[in-house]
């Protein structure tokens, strides 16, 4: 992909294993071997030294290493089936200048084996394994003679190469299936299965899906024993079947062949269904909400099924696909019904852990919520919903390998654009096989020509998206990603990854307000300004690019309970904020800001300012939805003191329920006004409406059009005062709230006018962010050569933010600088989630 690049998905890894990005101190080469291996443990890059051993005694080889340089980690076996997940022994290592890490018999007078740390000047001996921690820890100075003839050691560092320096491992058996090519970090010996016979263990550096190192473990054939590979079924058993003899999981689905044909261990009950180790299986448990419609449930349960059958992931017996198995567990009743991950830990026991998932079933519809790489989850019993979060315990994130959002080329119902309808169609929704991979798209620089057939991209001129396409031969098709009636033959620059929410880029909290922000340009400058929590002053913050902001300043004499207002022209700005006696004003610029006054001839009524042609208008909505208009003048005397009057304004012919905004066509100098009406007088619908006048003389405008945004059924709402603005190429942008919850919480929206009439009659309608982003107070944007400022107050509760956060955006018409592409959910999923996410059982 050249320059370009993905994200890598971020998961926790295990108990104290950070994932830290930093460079391999010792570099490895590697060999190539037929035998099979599986995963056993994962780390960060931050875990250089690895070493296995029988540290409690059963028979099987546990692996240790060290974490961050100063934690000495362990991994358990259980019964040689699976790794346990991490614990941290000790935390006081001091791992700087060691050589590597052992597990041996080094101290006689220690029970068991220990763990040698080897420095260049001694060896640290940590001994007595029990209850998770080391009894006892001795350091001995010296390590003349100690290696790996000395006790049967582990180590996963060997010597290095005295002509290269480069410590040289071999990698026994496999790589990593999801990343064959990922660089080999070391390799270890020990007995994983208890056949008495070495097995090798190898570690891998990772970069898919995200940076980590794995340990893979190549089992070493022992001619005395029937059952090779440790997996519960001997050797004539595993030729009858079909099944690998030298590898216990043949499928690779993170069930050993044994348990599939035999029965789960630990006593742990089966699903309904018949389990194949000769093809990828998922067994879920389903934990209904008592009094669930269990006879409508199961239909639809059983549609997820078929999502993750038509995945086409190859399985050893030649079959496409993974199968889901169910496994029905009591009803939950509504004492003990809550947050999905509380009654899981209750409910979901542990002897089951890497072994199955659970899902909490709360209703009959959509939604829900998983832990990502996980076995834990909720959803409704709505097939596509189940399906999505059961993907995301297997490793699927919302964006497939790309930052941003809701790429509308990854037609995946993990994308939130469609996950209950591709196309329109809700029986069409798929996990996506990743064949649009080959295109990037770049928001700064779009090509409206694919080179695919029309055919494979229909989807894309249905909801959410309704893209214009055309057939172009028959591999190719044209589109028009910026909805302007248009192909053009030159790239494009566009927001196309609308289709569940769009954004404004990250949102960078400043302060705790009490009142919605507001912005305005003076010169090429941004100035915020808003109330303190208490509102008892207004502050002032000048923006400094690259998402920063200068210090507040306080304007003197400066409180209210209404929102502030700013305005700016070329060389100065004005703050306005209202009082129980009426409007103040107070002048400022980047280092000063005056002394209010207050304006006489305003009414104490909802104002709106803003510019036109340089000059300040201030507009009052009167009790009739009518507006008022005056220009303000604010002339200096000699001695440099500002006096402001009111000429009577434009007459505007337009009403609305919420005060307006208005902006300048900088093609033909026409002035849009915005509101929002009723188109039913007897409901207060706020649906938004806009105006165009042509501007006559100061006093006269005449309206030449009025459109509902949306169109006549469009239904667009508007509830408190939008901000309306052309972007320099003329494209008409507004930013307004919706309709209020009960709450008063609102929904916050970015609307585009665009050429597609057939969109909503001409209008891009975008959610911002997501539906958990809301507020109370009106919302503020700017343009500038700065950039394009978002700025909200956030009213959500306590989430990311804190109530009454000022969250300032600073990519306000949503570009994204990332590329995005398709993902091919299932190779990760067959690949790797189905393992990693029961990588681990519990003890």
């Amino acid at each position: 992909m050249g320059e370009r690049k993905f994200k890598r998905q971020e998961y926790s890894m295990a108990p104290g294993m950070l994932v830290r990005f930093v460079v391999a101190l010792i570099q490895v080469e590697s060999s190539p071997s037929s035998l099979p291996s599986f995963d056993w443990v994962t780390t960060g890059l931050d875990c250089e030294f690895f070493a296995g051993g029988d540290l409690d005694g059963d028979g099987f080889a546990d692996v240790v290493t060290i974490s961050g340089r100063d934690k000495l980690c362990v991994s358990l076996s259980l019964n040689g089936w699976k790794a346990t997940p991490w614990q941290v022994a000790t935390d006081r290592v001091k791992a700087d200048g060691a050589l590597r890490l052992e597990v041996a018999d080094a101290d006689p007078s220690i029970p068991g084996v220990e763990v040698v740390l080897v420095m260049s000047d001694q060896r640290v001996v940590f001994g007595g394994w029990k209850d998770g921690k080391f009894a006892e820890e001795k350091r001995v100075e010296g390590n003349v003679g100690w290696g790996n003839s000395d006790g049967g050691s582990n180590s996963a560092t060997e010597a290095a190469d005295p002509k290269s320096g480069v410590a040289r491992a071999e990698a026994r058996g496999s790589a990593p299936p999801y990343e064959p090519e990922a660089a080999v970090h070391a390799s270890f010996t020990a007995d994983f299965n208890g056949d008495g016979v070495a097995d090798t263990a190898t570690v891998y550096t990772c970069t898919r899906p995200h940076v980590h190192r794995v340990v893979r473990v190549t089992l070493r054939p022992n001619p005395k024993s029937d059952d090779q590979d440790g997996d519960g079924l001997t050797g004539e058993e595993e030729k009858s079947l079909g099944t690998d003899p030298l590898n216990r999981d043949t499928d690779g689905d993170g069930l050993l062949d044994g348990w599939e044909v035999r029965g789960l261990p630990r006593g742990v009950a089966g699903p309904e269904t018949p389990l194949n180790p000769r093809r990828q299986d998922v067994i879920v448990v389903i934990a209904p909400y008592e009094g669930l419609d269990m006879q409508a449930a199961r239909v639809s349960l059983e549609d997820a099924k078929r999502l993750y059958r038509a995945i086409p992931s190859t399985n050893p017996d030649g079959s496409r696909g993974i199968d889901l198995h169910y496994r029905f567990d009591p009803p939950v009743s509504a004492e003990h019904q809550g947050h999905w991950a509380d009654v899981g830990a209750k409910f979901f026991d542990v002897k089951q852990r890497g072994i199955m998932h659970w899902m909490l079933v709360t209703g009959l519809g959509g939604g829900g919520q998983s832990s990502q790489l996980g076995d834990l989850g909720c959803a409704g019993a709505n097939w596509a919903a189940f399906a999505h979060e059961l993907g995301h315990q297997l490793a699927l994130g919302h964006t497939g390998d790309s930052a941003p959002p809701w790429c509308p080329l990854y037609p995946s119902l993990m994308n939130y654009a469609f996950n209950y309808s591709l196309g329109g169609d809700g029986s069409r929704v798929q996990f996506s096989p990743g064949k649009f991979r080959e295109v990037v798209l770049s928001e700064s620089a779009l090509s409206e020509r694919l080179p695919f057939a029309y055919d494979n991209l229909k989807y894309l001129e249905a909801d959410p998206f309704y893209f214009t396409l055309k057939a172009d031969g028959a591999g190719a098709t044209l589109i028009d990603w910026n909805h302007n009636g248009r192909f053009d033959e030159g790239p494009v620059s566009a927001d196309i990854n609308y289709g569940s929410s769009t954004h404004c880029g990250e949102r960078v909290r400043l302060d705790l307000i009490g009142s919605g922000p507001a912005l305005a340009r003076v010169g090429d400058a941004l100035h915020l300004a808003f109330l303190t929590q208490d509102q008892g002053e207004i502050r002032l913050r000048t923006y400094l690019g690259n998402a920063q902001w200068s210090e507040p300043r306080t304007a003197p004499n400066a409180s209210s309970n209404f929102d502030p207002l700013l305005v700016g022209t070329k060389d100065v700005g004005y703050l306005l904020f209202r009082r129980p006696d009426g409007w103040w004003i107070a002048r400022f610029d980047a280092t000063t800001i005056d002394e209010p006054r207050r304006l006489d001839a305003l009414p104490a009524a909802e104002l709106s300012a803003g510019t036109v042609k340089d000059r300040v208008l201030l507009v009052a909505r009167r009790e009739d939805d009518g507006l008022t208009a005056w220009w303000l003048k604010a002339p200096r005397d000699t001695a440099g003191a500002v006096s402001y009057a009111l000429a009577p304004g434009p007459a505007i012919d337009f009403k609305s329920v919420v005060p307006v905004d208005w902006s300048v066509d900088p093609r033909d100098g026409r002035v849009v006004v915005v509101g929002a009406a009723s188109p039913e007088p007897d409901r207060p619908m706020m649906w938004m409406r806009a105006a165009w006048f042509e501007v006559e003389s100061e006093s006269s405008w005449r309206r030449v059009e009025q459109r509902w945004i949306g169109g006549d059924q469009g239904g667009v709402t508007c509830s408190t005062r939008p901000v309306v603005r052309h972007t320099d190429a003329g494209e008409l942008v507004i930013f307004h709230t919706g309709f209020p919850h009960a709450n008063g919480w609102m929904l916050m929206y970015r609307t585009k006018q665009i050429e597609n009439r057939a969109l909503r009659d001409g209008w891009l309608v975008t959610m911002l962010y997501d539906v958990w982003t809301l507020t109370r107070r009106p919302i503020a944007f700017e343009l500038s050569p700065q950039g394009a400022v978002f700025a909200f107050r956030w009213d959500a509760g306590k989430h990311a933010y804190d109530v009454n956060h000022l969250l300032a955006c600073h990519n306000g018409l949503g570009l994204d600088p990332e590329p995005m592409r398709d993902f091919d959910d299932g190779a990760l999923i067959s690949l790797w989630g189905i393992r990693h996410s029961i990588l681990y059982m519990q003890p």
